[in-house]
Formats: structure tokens, C-alpha cells, sequence
């Protein structure tokens, strides 16, 4: 279980508590990585290493935290699991098409019929 020098140091930065939530560009803050690799680095932690962080976006808190208890872990848990949920419709409707018909199918949609 080795980290790189850049995980140990985001890791060090992640706040603990819903309370402390950071910004994923306040964690980033001096640190030479990307929004992008500080996100996949954050889900890594989650899915390799079984650490409760996560993060939300939400009108009362955006943010990045390790969560303290069950309420706040299922505070993160609960946005990727209503995601997920979506995106298996989007697979099981995309399983369904037909792409011959398509075509035809726009041509519809853009006459309003």
C-alpha cells in the first residue's frame, strides 16, 4: 500500500469532517497536480483503499472531506448512487436502439411529429 509523494500529500490536506469540506482547488493549493488527477487520486483513495471520502456539491456545501461518521458517508454515497441510477437508464436505453433507425428518428424529432 505505497503511495506516490503527490497522494501522500493530497491525503495530508483532505480535511475530516463535513464541517472542514475543502474545495478540490483549496486541497490543490501549492500542490503540482490537476483538478482532474486530484479527482482521480480522491476516488482512488475510495475504491483501492477503502477510505470514506468523497465529495459534495450541493447549495449548502462543495466540497472534499473524509467523513466521520455513517450520516456523513452516506451524504457522499448518496449523489453517486442517484448517478449511477441514471446512467443504467442511459445504458438499458442505448441497449434498446436501434441505429438503422436513427436517422429516420431525428427526422422525426426535428419536424415535431
Amino acid at each position: 500500500m505505497t503511495l506516490s509523494k503527490k497522494e501522500k500529500e493530497l491525503l495530508r490536506r483532505l480535511p475530516i469532517g463535513e464541517e472542514n469540506a475543502k474545495t478540490t482547488k483549496e486541497l490543490l493549493n501549492g500542490l503540482n497536480l490537476s483538478v482532474r488527477g486530484a479527482r482521480g487520486i480522491i476516488s482512488r483513495f475510495a475504491s483501492e483503499h477503502k477510505l470514506s471520502v468523497g465529495g459534495l456539491r450541493n447549495k449548502d456545501l462543495n466540497g472534499v472531506f473524509i467523513a466521520e461518521t455513517k450520516e456523513e458517508l452516506m451524504k457522499i454515497l448518496n449523489p453517486l448512487i442517484n448517478q449511477v441510477n441514471e446512467e443504467q437508464k442511459r445504458i438499458t436505453a442505448l441497449a434498446n436502439s436501434d441505429p438503422e433507425k436513427s436517422r429516420e428518428l431525428v427526422k422525426e424529432l426535428l419536424e415535431g411529429a
